[in-house]
Order: structure tokens, then C-alpha cells, then sequence
């Protein structure tokens, strides 16, 4: 029983981790294509990539103790294979001290990518599934990424609902713009509470409450999305066994990864351990190492980071930086 209840943790910290990145989509600036239906088939019809687990190109010598796992995010699988992901993030734990860091990755990132000419990060997975993903992280940041979990979307909001919604704490401008976005249709929040504070949400509503972009910056957002994560771990956690037996089988609807169930009870040691208010998150590509805009040739908006320096930023938080 208690490595069924160790399974169970780990699988809802994972999915709670994923939740940060999913509401991280950038609007399209003023003027650049419409990246919609037409641009997915278009990639969909492109060919294909394979890579093989020996393939990764697995940067050697980083510190055995940090693990790092791609946790990535996407809408359901089409017919012709993966969609694009709309999140990423490097999931880095380290299995002695039980530290845990996360890094998004920007999905605008114009990369090079293995046996095919350069496009944004978000397609690897059509290109080449989640491998072809894990061998362009470890290439872009010399990265040594093995293992995958993949999401999809629609898994967000049922979870959320099967846990009974989540309590957060939002403000009157959080509050009124809840109310507007096209986000968030359904009707429980109809009357602002009598003193703006601790409000439950459902799916639906937490998913447009961690995507709100217009009422102030990104940083904010970033906040509000981490408060939507820690309110859906705290909440699995108060669970009754049957309850979370009934959202195991939900999550596993959802979820496609290469971790072997061997692993994924280590990593639920490390996850049981963990304070989840003492979560460390950064995103690539850092501040003052990128320029963004359209593409000339094609007009897609795209980031085009200085990847050493980012790679070194991001080998910096998570294993510290190197001695003089």
C-alpha cells in the first residue's frame, strides 16, 4: 500500500509541476501570422525524424546527483502523430538533498534540431517525438536529458475538477478579469466574493486564472501560475485513497512517459521530501541573452537566444555555479 500511495504522489507532483509551464504560451505580437489549425497541418505534413534512445546526445560529466526529466505539454495526439507542445520545462531533482528546480522553455525558440532545418523548439515532437525534443535540449544547452512525460492539455482542467476544484487567493483586478477572459465560460463565479481573497476554482477557471496576460506582466503571471501549482499539490495531498485511486486513473488517460516504475518510486522519495514552497524556477531564455521578432522569410514571431550563455545560466542554477 505504500508504494502504491509513493506511485500516486509522484505521478501528482509531476502533473502539478506541468501545470506552471502549460499557461506559459506567449500571445502572438501585433502583426505576426496566425499560428493556428493550417500551420499545425503544415508541420504535420513534413517529414519525420527518428531518434533513438542512444541518440540524445547526452552532454557526459554533470553531477550524477541531479536528475533532469522533460516535462512537457501538448494538445491530444492527431492521427499523423505528436502535436506541438505548447509547454517544456526541465524538471531537475536532486536525489540526495530532495531539491527541486524547474526551467521553462520558451516554445518560441527558433533552434536548430537533428536531421532537419531549424524551426521553433515547439515542434520537435511532430518532427521527431519527445526524443527528437530531449536530443535538442541537450544539444541547445548541453544538457543531459534521457527520460520524458508527456501531458495532455485537456488534462488540466478534469483533474482539477476531479479534486474539487483549487482555493487561491486573487485580487479585485485578478477577480474582474477572470470575469471577461474567454477563457473561463462557466457561471460559479457570477458575484465577487464580499472581501477579495481565498476563492475555489474550478478547472476552467484556475487554467484562465494562470493564463491571465493583459492586467499587468509576465512575472506576475509566472506567480500566479506557480500559486495554481502549489494549490493542486496541496490539495492531492489531503486526499482519501479512493479519491486519489480515481485520479490515478485519470492522470494515466493523460500522460505518455519512458520512465520505468522503478524510477518514478525513487523520484516519488525525493518528491515526498520536498517542500513545495521551496521550488526553485527560471526560464530560458534568461533576460538581456536574446532577440525576438518576425521572420522575414516567413513571418512567424520567433526568439533567437545566445545559447552558451543560456546554457551556462541554466547550468549555473541548477548545479551552481563553476569555481574559479
Amino acid at each position: 500500500m505504500n508504494r502504491f500511495l509513493t506511485r500516486l504522489t509522484a505521478l501528482m507532483l509531476t502533473l502539478a509541476l506541468l501545470l506552471a509551464p502549460l499557461a506559459l504560451a506567449e500571445d502572438t505580437p501585433d502583426g505576426a501570422i496566425d499560428e493556428g489549425a493550417e500551420y499545425e497541418e503544415a508541420l504535420q505534413n513534413e517529414p519525420k525524424v527518428t531518434v533513438s534512445q542512444d541518440e540524445l546526445a547526452v552532454t557526459p560529466g554533470l553531477d550524477p546527483d541531479w536528475v533532469n526529466i522533460l516535462l512537457a505539454g501538448s494538445d491530444s495526439r492527431t492521427g499523423k502523430g505528436y502535436s506541438r507542445t505548447d509547454a517544456m520545462i526541465i524538471l531537475s531533482l536532486n536525489v540526495r538533498s530532495g531539491q527541486v528546480r524547474m526551467t521553462s522553455v520558451m516554445r518560441d525558440i527558433w533552434t536548430p534540431m537533428h536531421g532537419r532545418a531549424p524551426q521553433k523548439i515547439n515542434a520537435c515532437t511532430v518532427f521527431g517525438g519527445p526524443t527528437l525534443a530531449m536530443r535538442t535540449l541537450n544539444e541547445d544547452f548541453r544538457m543531459n536529458i534521457e527520460d520524458y512525460v508527456l501531458i495532455d492539455m485537456q488534462a488540466i482542467e478534469e483533474v482539477i475538477d476531479l479534486i474539487g476544484g483549487v482555493e487561491l487567493d486573487i485580487t479585485e483586478q485578478e477577480f474582474y478579469a477572470l470575469k471577461k477572459s474567454r477563457n473561463a465560460t462557466d457561471t460559479d463565479l457570477i458575484t465577487p466574493p464580499e472581501a477579495f481573497g481565498t476563492v475555489t476554482l474550478t478547472g476552467e477557471q484556475a487554467l484562465a486564472y494562470a493564463r491571465l496576460r493583459a492586467i499587468d506582466n509576465d512575472y506576475e503571471r509566472t506567480a500566479r501560475q506557480r500559486r495554481v501549482l502549489l494549490a493542486i499539490a496541496r490539495k492531492a495531498k489531503t486526499l482519501p485513497l479512493g479519491e486519489l485511486t480515481k485520479l490515478i486513473v485519470t492522470c494515466l488517460n493523460y500522460v505518455e512517459t519512458d520512465i520505468s516504475l522503478v524510477d518514478v518510486i525513487t523520484l516519488a522519495r525525493v518528491g515526498l521530501a520536498t517542500d513545495l514552497d521551496a521550488i526553485e524556477e527560471m526560464r530560458l531564455p534568461v533576460e538581456g541573452t536574446y532577440t525576438s521578432g518576425k521572420m522575414p522569410e516567413n513571418g512567424l514571431w520567433v526568439i533567437q537566444p545566445d545559447f552558451d550563455a543560456n546554457a551556462q545560466a541554466l547550468h549555473d542554477f541548477i548545479y551552481g555555479p563553476a569555481a574559479e
